[in-house]
């Protein structure tokens, strides 16, 4: 009883700054919703003027779109490599640490020193995309990435799925020897009695 209880005061500090930095702020913000305060000065309460504000502009529905589209393209397309860099990775043992390093680097890396690489990679001012498309002989293909909307989206999500592909490697490369032995476990576990049942 004592320990358990020496586990909770363990958890206590983080709890602290869970409530302070996180679940506070968003109670804040809720009733913050409900005033017209834009940072300074009086917060006068509108009721649900900023709701219905929301609601009644096609921005609005545009912004959520294209937030869950960004969300399904990144969490599908970045596990999926990731697992697979996983599984090619657990069977390489030879450069299994330096290759996991290699791609957990850019997970490491500012946010601003990465958007300064892929806006020059974007530019369409001799950007490193499009000179390489244009010496592969396809300048059909050139075109300004980021300011194109047909293919801003797909820009962003490409540059965030490089940057944390190594994050999501690394998670699925620690947990395939336990993958690996929980089904080990259950394959003896049915094969035994498929024995037994054989007369073996």
């Amino acid at each position: 009883m004592k320990s358990k209880i020496n586990s909770y005061w363990f958890t206590l500090p983080a709890l602290v700054v869970m409530c302070v930095f996180f679940i506070y702020p968003i109670f804040l913000s809720f009733q913050m919703s409900f005033t017209d305060f834009a940072g300074v000065g009086v917060a006068n309460d509108v009721g649900f003027k900023n709701y219905d504000r929301i609601f009644s502009r096609q921005r609005y529905f545009d912004a959520v779109t294209v937030t869950f589209s960004f969300s399904a393209i990144v969490v599908i397309i970045q596990n999926l490599i990731g697992l697979m860099f996983a599984a090619l990775l657990y069977r390489m043992p030879a450069i299994r640490n330096f290759s996991r390093a290699a791609l957990f680097t850019p997970a490491m890396m500012s946010f601003v020193i990465v958007g300064y690489v892929w806006q020059f990679i974007y530019s369409p001012f001799n950007g490193g995309l499009n000179a390489a498309l244009e010496m592969l002989g396809m300048s059909s293909l050139i075109r300004p990435w980021l300011s194109d909307p047909s293919t801003a989206l797909f820009a962003i999500t490409a540059a965030h799925i490089w940057m944390f592909v190594g994050y999501s490697c690394a998670i699925f490369l620690a947990a395939l020897p336990i993958f690996q032995t929980i089904f080990k476990r259950q394959v003896s576990s049915m094969v035994l009695p498929l024995g037994n049942d054989s007369g073996i």
